[in-house]
């Protein structure tokens, strides 16, 4: 539980720093048409949503470790963690990465049975994800220190 707790702080915390970093670019001059149909891709994808329950399984994971925080704090935290605001710290990154006829591309995909399907499917993929990928950090930094020791290397001073 410890490790699903860390790990989820990480991404959020790692999220937050992109999302920060990135929104020094939200300057840039992006395409009025790119820009929609970047915001469009968003609205197909669900990524507002997704989001949303990404931060929720967090909630739900660290409600567990701080049982002593109410709800209203919880409630209050997440609206200001979930807001346009996100999107707009996005669009950049897709821009950056991105081209416009790439982006139309994506949203043909998604308009797909099979890219709603994934959609569906996404967030509890990554979920999961994160928690196999929790414990296999954690195993291989086991298997590392154990490498390290059976060496002989020691720590620098």
């Amino acid at each position: 539980m410890r490790n699903v707790v860390l790990v989820a702080l990480f991404v959020v915390g790692a999220i937050g720093a992109q999302a920060q970093g990135s929104s020094q670019n939200n300057d840039r001059d992006i395409d009025s048409a790119k820009r929609a149909d970047i915001v469009r891709l968003f609205e197909v994808t669900n990524t507002t949503e997704q989001a949303e329950m990404v931060i929720t399984k967090y909630r739900e994971i660290l409600s567990q470790a701080y049982s002593n925080i109410p709800d209203e704090w919880w409630d209050e935290v997440m609206a200001q963690m979930i807001s346009s605001s996100f999107q707009e710290m996005l669009i950049p990154i897709y821009d950056r990465h991105m081209t416009h006829e790439e982006i139309k591309g994506v949203i043909e995909l998604f308009e797909t049975p099979a890219g709603q399907r994934y959609i569906e499917v996404m967030p509890a993929i990554t979920i999961e994800s994160m928690e196999v990928g929790a414990q296999w950090g954690q195993d291989l930094m086991f298997q590392l220190m154990e490498q390290i020791e059976k060496e002989g290397f020691k720590k620098k001073s």
